[in-house]
């Protein structure tokens, strides 16, 4: 990114340990779950079938995968919604 930005950082910090580079890694977004639109904007994060449709995508794309999935979400309180809506379904 400082090449693309054509500025240079001091200091880097590289996770190398965080996933084998010598292992496939596939990384993909989902744009919808059935009929539901998985765009995280702030109205759409109260609704049930929203979280739903997440946790469904959630659970079809990791039963297919094979060593773990990591999600990316847009704040800590989505995060929360989502657990909470899940132990409670």
């Amino acid at each position: 990114f400082a090449s693309e930005l054509q500025s240079s950082f001091p200091v880097r910090v590289e996770a190398t340990h965080v996933i084998d580079t010598t292992k496939r890694v596939f990384v993909r977004t989902i744009s919808t779950c059935g009929d539901v639109s998985l765009q995280s904007t702030y109205t759409c994060q109260d609704s049930t079938a929203y979280q739903d449709a997440v946790g469904n995508a959630l659970q079809c794309i990791s039963r297919i995968t094979p060593g773990g999935v990591l999600l990316f979400l847009p704040s800590y309180g989505l995060l929360n919604k989502l657990q909470d809506r899940w132990a409670s379904t």
